[in-house]
């Protein structure tokens, strides 16, 4: 099995698994920020494993978009009346 042909609902199950993984890591980073050096390589590395993370999360999210899919599908917005956007 290769990863597009994944289904929509097995990626979302996995980006559910990935985010509570990715906060945890980034508020470990931020941690991090206050007590070790910028270049302290336990600190270097725990901002690249944010970045991976952060990179596998789009990864998920885009092998779940169909071609020619654009955002979210949702109600079209009713159009503004005449005096909104003046000042």
């Amino acid at each position: 099995m290769r990863s597009n042909e994944l289904t929509g609902d097995q990626l979302e199950a996995l980006g559910a698994k990935v985010r509570p993984m990715l906060r945890y890591v980034r508020k470990l980073a931020s941690r991090m920020d206050h007590v070790l050096d910028a270049q302290d390589p336990l600190r270097l590395k725990t901002v690249a494993a944010a970045d991976k993370l952060q990179h596998l999360l789009t990864e998920l999210h885009y092998l779940g978009v169909k071609p020619g899919q654009t955002g979210r599908q949702t109600q079209e917005r009713p159009q503004p009346g005449p005096d909104v956007g003046r000042c």
